[in-house]
């Protein structure tokens, strides 16, 4: 009785399992199906290559500033949920139709190329943004306020908005070139230096992009509503740094790369462990009940076998089987006599012959009697006499 209570109580286990966990995983489901894609931005960093841009004071090159920069970026996109698209990730040459067209075929949301500024005396600072089209106009808004925010309290000009529609080839979404700063400048050169400073450049340009594109925000929002906190990455400013990307000095020498993060948010909520521990308890308790009625199932399985073998044995299938095997094995045994007869004669075939003969010989053509020897004539089947059949006279028979 112990025995049979434990069964049953292993054997509702998962069952019980299933109801607790059923209704997190449909509302984890539905939030998750509930989420909007994520956002698209193309980040471009200028020059790279054999062209290094403009070479500035302590050291400072252009290509790589833009490439650190860049990279910081996108990390902190990538932590906000966004799908982050790079024209180079590497000190490689890229040309201006090259950048369009990769982000183009990414179908980005917005193109942020990162520059710096030059100039031939060390009298110029702050920053500028440029724009292709008037309709990038409310884009390059966003991003030149994110970027003088920042800058204005290192007493930093800014330079504002410039059209500058040479540049970018047919771009399909809105563009906005950052240039920060002048490399030229002491002061500028000075605060380019430090990583601390390029950390929070990138983050005033990332305040930038989710100004112009609040909707990143919104859906962080929902995606961490249906993520256990767990499972979020980490909050920092190198935060989700992107796999494979060697980080570039002030100087020019490039740093090893940092080991990749995970950098985009978990939609399940932990439902994978969930789900595995339901699967074992299923299994166990389908091993347990296999066990428990062993005989019952031994007896199914036979009552199974024998249902199918009398419908196989009853289905046209079955007789078509059979008639094309004794046809196999007529043909083969033919084939073997060449072709003769080879049934043998039986005991019935000389009775028939004999008998046949017999009445030929007594019976005249047009004579109804049949002679009583015909009548007495015994026969012998096999061996074994057979009695001939008595008929009655015509005194014999009823009135």
């Amino acid at each position: 009785m112990c025995r049979a209570r434990l069964l049953h109580v292993l054997a509702s286990a998962p069952v019980a399992v299933l109801l607790t966990v059923a209704p997190a995983l449909s509302s984890a489901a539905v939030g998750a199906a509930s989420i909007p894609p994520p956002y698209v931005v193309a980040i471009d960093p200028g020059h790279g290559g054999s062209d290094p841009g403009a070479l500035g004071l302590d050291g400072l090159v252009e290509k790589n500033l833009t490439l650190d920069v860049s990279n910081r970026l996108a990390a902190l996109l990538r932590a906000d949920g966004v799908t982050v698209v790079m024209t180079r990730t590497t000190d490689a040459s890229v040309s201006i139709q090259e950048r369009s067209d990769i982000a183009n075929a990414a179908h980005a949301d917005v193109f942020l190329p990162i520059y710096f500024n030059s100039w031939t005396t060390p009298i110029p600072d702050g920053s500028v943004v440029l724009y292709p089209y008037a309709s990038d106009v409310p884009f390059a808004s966003d991003i030149s306020q994110a970027v003088t925010d920042y800058l204005n309290p290192y007493g930093d000009h800014d330079g504002g908005l410039v059209l500058r529609n040479d540049w970018w080839l047919e771009p399909t979404m809105p563009t906005a070139t950052v240039e920060s700063l002048f490399i030229s400048n002491p002061h500028d050169a000075a605060l380019l230096t430090k990583a601390s400073f390029r950390q929070g450049l990138a983050e005033a340009l990332r305040s930038g992009v989710e100004a112009f594109l609040p909707g990143i925000l919104l859906r962080q929002q929902e995606v961490r509503a249906v993520t256990p906190a767990k499972l979020l990455p980490a909050s920092g400013p190198l935060a989700a740094a992107p796999a494979n990307h060697a980080t570039s000095s002030a100087s020019g020498e490039r740093a090893p790369a940092a080991t990749a993060t995970p950098t985009t948010p978990a939609t399940h909520g932990g439902t994978p462990a969930m789900l595995r521990v339901f699967e074992v308890l299923v299994l166990l308790a389908a091993v347990l009940l296999a066990v428990r009625y062993r005989r019952r199932l031994v007896g199914l399985a036979g009552s199974g076998l024998a249902l199918a073998s009398t419908w196989v044995r009853g289905s046209g299938l079955h007789h078509r089987t059979l008639q094309r095997r004794r046809r196999r094995t007529r043909e083969r045994g033919l084939a073997a006599t060449g072709g003769g007869e080879t049934r043998s004669r039986t005991a019935y075939d000389d009775l028939l012959s004999e008998s046949r003969g017999v009445w030929d010989r007594a019976l005249p053509p047009g004579h109804g009697a049949v002679p009583e020897d015909l009548l007495s004539a015994s026969f012998e089947v096999r061996g074994r006499p057979v009695k001939p059949a008595r008929h009655p006279s015509l005194d014999e028979l009823p009135l």
